[in-house]
């Protein structure tokens, strides 16, 4: 069996069986992105020994990919059972932060352009990854573009070689290949019955255009190469019941007649659905992934639903430790067996197959409703009514007919509109056992249970949504707020470059967690505890170390140095700020070296602080495994490792009969600190 394997961080050599073997590895699966997410997560039972091995940052192999430990997270289950659940990165993301690239730039002679200008995607590739351990594949893509970037990163570069030029990345540890796309159909194909376990339809019409504006450089328009008109229509505006006005921004392009030329090319073909048709989406269970790889061209069947189509792999997960399981997500479409335009008449037909194993539709109304319902109904019937023989149909006009209502052998049916064929469309259908209708509009919906496998639910601002078992409700600050049964209540400040969520909070059954700049830390503070020793005598003073291990303090400094350089902030701000952020106390225990006297004894005592203006706090130093230099007194002293530092300063000594103070003797304390980032500051 492929176990996944354990390398330590400072591993360069992958062709052996590493630290351990994770043979405990339990729901183990591999999620990828077509040009974005691309990660593994697994459990590990409490008690293994690989938890004593495994770190943060080390690296695990998986079906030969490299990944890096993220998260190590504790669960308990309701059972009582208990485990760990490790999430790693694909070793991809390093390419987040393993180089810095402050501007980009052509040298003109002496002066210097501002961005790359007019090269092609190996040169930015090969560029942006030197002196890293990346290396660049093949690259099928050879267009000139130009690339304008500050502060950036090797990731962030490729995401703006990708929107510029098209094509996909294809991430093989640490070798980048960059594909055209648009892989040919190798005949795989995914049959209901055979290999595919179940299907959903996904259909998204938020985003469609048929009507756009293209702006570039300085919101330049097309309409002085357009006859004057500053849009271009979609050849298939007619298929919507109105057009649909939208506008696209080419920043970087200065001619009309180029700029009209790359709005067309967003419009559908036979083999690219573009802006003016829905984003359409599969999501598949299937059991067989051989030959099916991310980017890859299936054919998908499903007779009873009507579905045979050729579409793209754009997401996959994978249980390498379990070969029944898998799944696909499948992207926009060149339709096998139906044309856009009956779409929407296939949609409606569908309405007709909503039905559990018996054949009964999925849906229950309260009792005492329907109690209530049929007393009403028994006491119009005693009544004298007229029986009819045949079916009735009522018409909105006789002549031009446009609506249509039904009742015949115990059927309920309204119409507004006809098929191709000239029959009626009967969109609300109902009887004795069942109502079927595509839209129910009414201020109040009264039930005491809705029975379905999916609900979705959005607002018309589309700042919240109800879908599946998800609550999510986003801010005009581009907060997020969501509420799910996995989950529970997840609060979202910041996402990174990658749109995955940087700073945020989540309450579930095992309380408040709070993560900052991806790190968990406490929700309330951050205590460290222990003993320090300043020593002394005669010719030498060396302050004691404090040292604060560990990434989450090494975040803490970091944003205590930030408010310290804030030049928007008076001084009496960073010390009220700073003064809630962090609380240390130090005690002495004992002088080890001191001599017996019988002057009185003094004793200084404090930790090494500094000055912002009138100002005094404590001083915190910034600490990386690349080592940092410290002033301790008499002496340098270095010190290596992740995380954050205090100096402590203590002397003892006595006076002398003569009046005279001698202080000579060591002082060891134990220290307090407690750092919160429950600030307000951003």
């Amino acid at each position: 069996m492929n176990y996944p394997i354990l390398y330590k961080k400072d591993t360069t050599d992958f062709g052996n069986l590493g630290a351990a073997v994770i043979k405990n590895a339990k729901e183990l699966f591999v999620h990828q992105v077509l040009n974005g997410e691309y990660t593994a997560e697994f459990d590990v039972p409490i008690g293994d020994a690989i938890l004593s091995m495994a770190d943060y940052d080390d690296f695990v192999k998986i079906d030969s990919q490299l990944f890096r430990i993220r998260s190590m997270s504790s669960i308990r289950n309701d059972d009582g059972s208990s485990y760990i659940h490790i999430t790693c990165y694909h070793v991809w993301y390093d390419a987040c932060d393993c180089k810095y690239i402050h501007h980009t730039y052509t040298q003109s002679g002496d002066a210097q352009i501002d961005g790359w200008i007019n090269v092609t995607p190996r040169w930015v590739l090969e560029n942006i990854f030197s002196g890293t351990r990346f290396t660049v594949g093949e690259v099928e893509i050879s267009t000139p573009t130009d690339i304008f970037a500050t502060k950036s990163n090797p990731a962030q570069i490729v995401n703006m070689l990708i929107e510029n030029v098209g094509g996909e990345i294809y991430r093989d540890n640490y070798t980048v290949h960059l594909k055209k796309g648009g892989d040919q159909y190798n005949g795989k194909r995914i049959v209901y019955g055979k290999n595919l376990k179940s299907i959903e339809k996904v259909m998204d019409d938020s985003g469609i255009i048929t009507r756009l504006y293209p702006l570039g450089q300085d919101d330049m328009d097309i309409s002085s190469v357009n006859n004057g008109v500053a849009y271009i229509d979609s050849p298939i505006k007619s298929t919507y019941g109105y057009i649909k006005c939208g506008y696209k921004s080419f920043s970087n392009i200065t001619d009309p007649s180029l700029l009209m030329a790359e709005a067309k090319k967003l419009w559908s073909n036979d083999t690219f659905d573009g802006i003016d048709k829905p984003i359409i989406t599969y999501n598949l269970q299937t059991h067989d992934l051989e030959d099916v790889s991310i980017g890859h061209t299936v054919r998908v069947t499903d007779s009873e639903l009507n579905i045979d189509i050729l579409t793209k792999v754009t997401e996959i997960t994978t249980y390498p430790l379990e070969s029944h399981r898998g799944s696909l997500v499948l992207s926009n479409h060149k339709d096998a067996t139906v044309k856009i335009a009956d779409k929407v008449v296939a949609e409606v037909s569908n309405f007709e197959k909503i039905i559990d194993d018996s054949g009964n539709v999925m849906s229950q109304y309260i009792d005492n409703v329907r109690d209530k319902i049929q007393s009403q109904v028994a006491s119009a019937t005693s009544k004298r009514l007229t029986v009819h023989k045949f079916g009735d149909i009522w018409l909105d006009d006789i002549d031009h007919p446009t609506k249509a209502m039904v009742i015949s052998d115990g059927i309920f049916a309204v119409a507004n509109s006809k098929k191709s064929n000239g029959d009626w469309n009967w969109r609300t259908i109902g009887n004795a056992d069942q109502f079927i209708a595509d839209r129910i509009n009414a201020p109040w919906l009264n039930a005491g249970f809705i029975d379905t496998d999916k609900i979705t639910v959005r607002s018309t601002d589309g700042k919240a949504s109800l879908t599946g078992r998800c609550f999510k409700i986003t801010t005009d600050q581009g907060f997020e707020a969501t509420m799910s049964a996995d989950e529970g209540f997840k609060y979202i400040y910041k996402r990174d470059s990658n749109g995955n969520p940087y700073d945020y909070v989540i309450f579930n059954h095992k309380g408040q967690q709070r993560y900052w700049h991806g790190y968990r830390i406490p929700s309330t503070y951050q205590f460290a505890k222990g003993q320090v020793t300043c020593f002394k005598n005669s010719s030498r003073t060396e302050y004691g170390i404090i040292e604060l291990k560990g990434p989450e303090w090494l975040e803490i400094a970091k944003v205590y140095n930030k408010i310290l350089s804030d030049t928007s902030l008076t001084d009496l701000q960073k010390y009220t700020l700073i003064s809630k952020m962090i609380k240390v106390s130090v005690a002495p225990i004992r002088m080890p070296n001191a001599t017996s006297s019988d002057g009185q004894i003094i004793l200084d005592n404090e930790i090494v602080s500094q000055t912002i203006g009138d100002y005094t706090i404590p001083q915190m130093y910034e600490v990386t495994e690349s080592g940092l230099t410290l002033d301790v007194g008499t002496a340098e002293e270095t010190v290596s490792y992740e995380g954050a530092a205090l100096l402590y300063y203590g002397t003892g000594g006595y006076i002398r009969s003569s009046g005279s103070k001698n202080r000579c003797f060591s002082v060891e304390a134990v220290y307090d600190v407690a750092v919160t980032l429950d600030i307000d500051y951003e």
